[in-house]
């Protein structure tokens, strides 16, 4: 990105709701994975020239099923029922 100047930025399936970075060990069949949750309002405060100008629904499925993510053992203010796809323009 410091070399490149792109017009558009497409973020893909990005799980992220917060302003702060989230970590968790997420249950994957019979082992654990850690994981990061993206503080979306900090990533896109990072990406300073550039402004969101489209969000929706990323469409991916868990376990061969479309529903939201299982997230019933975070806080309710923590839980995201689905990740998104952005689009972000130079301001």
């Amino acid at each position: 990105m410091e070399k490149a100047s792109p017009k558009y930025i497409f973020l893909e399936d990005t799980i992220g709701k917060s302003d702060q970075d989230l970590f968790s060990c997420q249950k994957f069949y019979d082992s654990r994975l850690p994981y990061r949750f993206i503080g979306l309002r900090k990533l896109l405060q990072e990406l300073a020239g550039y402004a969101e100008i489209l969000r929706f629904p990323y469409a991916s499925s868990t376990l061969g099923v479309m529903k939201p993510l299982p997230m019933k053992n975070f806080h309710e203010s923590k839980r995201i029922r689905y990740a998104s796809s952005k689009k972000v323009d130079t301001e």
